[in-house]
């Protein structure tokens, strides 16, 4: 960071010569209250920015793997846990390790096999459905299928998504293959998206999201449980902490395949995302390289990237001693079924 740009601002520019300030003693002091404020801010803003690259931290380790990630494309190589940025090639690796995942129905390989005739059997259909793009995050790539325009103005959407980007190292931001799922019905009132933080088989940190409506991020409510269930409190800082989210039904289900996953995903972190809805827990994708974008408590951040620390030095360990640190697909079926559709295989780096 430089510190002189975020300083400049707190000083007060003299006058022309020509020119005196128009401001009385009272307000000079103020003036300079408020600067010293300012100071107070940015001084420790700067003393968490040196203390999270001095030591431990999750949001360092995040940023750095994304920037490996950049120099691997650069070479003109290919990351193998990007695979899984494709949400179908996450279910069936799940699948091959015994993990469920969601009822599936349709698939298409085109947006434009999602003619206006299509998008109105979806709408049609007796059992409400997610329509989404294999390749989307932040749920750009999500839709329901009750509304018929809205299926329309998504897909339109997809359209100039699936462009190809300026910089050639970016993917589009939605590719193909386009299918539907079954919506899962929540317990109580809002179905739970659960963030499992798994390093190298050992979780340190679930994540309890609350989004009222995928559509709109600004009601979204967050709680941090321990991978025991313990609440950790208001350690995170990205949205509000709500305390009265409940834990999941299947909570240690779901943490006993997050670690059995990020096991087999041979990385030192890995994100895995869950649902439960009361009579069944299952995996809603797997994101080696989430988002840089939840925040924490300085002692939190620094706690999760010593877990990154030692996981690293985990996998070291066995890779020394003959592991192979390719992506460990379990001994499960890997073909994927739909209801209304053929079965879908993943592709060959995933069978490695």
């Amino acid at each position: 960071m430089r510190v002189s740009s975020r300083l400049s601002g707190l000083v007060w520019r003299a006058p022309a010569p020509d020119g005196r300030p128009d401001l009385t003693p009272d307000e000079l002091r103020m003036r300079l209250r408020r600067a010293r404020a300012r100071a107070r801010r940015l001084q420790a803003e700067l003393t968490d920015l040196q203390a999270r690259y001095d030591g431990p931290s999750h949001q360092a380790q995040l940023t750095a793997a994304w920037r490996e990630w950049r120099h691997v494309r650069t070479a003109g190589g290919v990351e193998e846990g990007r695979q899984f940025d494709n949400k179908l090639v996450s279910y069936a690796f799940a699948q091959s390790h015994g993990v469920p995942v969601p009822e599936l129905r349709q698939r298409w390989d085109t947006l434009d096999e999602l003619d206006p005739a299509t998008i109105a059997a979806l709408a049609a259909a007796p059992e409400p459905a997610i329509l989404k793009a294999a390749h989307g995050a932040a749920a750009l790539g999500v839709v329901t299928t009750d509304d018929p325009a809205e299926i329309t103005a998504a897909v339109g959407r997809w359209q100039t998504l699936a462009q190809p980007t300026g910089l050639h190292l970016d993917p589009p931001v939605i590719a193909p293959p386009y299918f539907t799922e079954e919506r899962l019905r929540p317990e109580g009132d809002l179905l739970l998206d659960i963030k499992v933080f798994a390093f190298y088989g050992e979780v340190a940190q679930v994540l309890l999201l609350a989004v009222p409506d995928f559509r709109d991020r600004s009601a979204v409510r967050m709680r941090v449980l321990g991978p025991d269930g313990t609440d950790l409190g208001p350690v995170v800082t990205t949205a509000p902490v709500d305390p009265a989210l409940p834990v999941p039904h299947h909570f240690a289900e779901i943490v006993a395949m997050a670690e059995r996953l990020s096991h087999a995903v041979r990385r030192p972190f890995v994100r895995l995302d869950f649902y439960d809805t009361g009579d069944r827990a299952l995996l809603g994708e797997i994101t080696p390289m989430p988002g840089n974008v939840n925040r924490y408590v300085r002692a939190h951040d620094a706690y999760l990237g010593e877990q990154w620390e030692r996981a690293r030095g985990r996998m070291r360990s066995d890779v020394a001693a003959g592991l192979d640190p390719r992506v460990a697909w379990g001994p499960g079926p890997r073909a994927l079924h739909f209801t209304d559709a053929p079965p879908w295989l993943p592709g060959e780096l995933a069978h490695r």
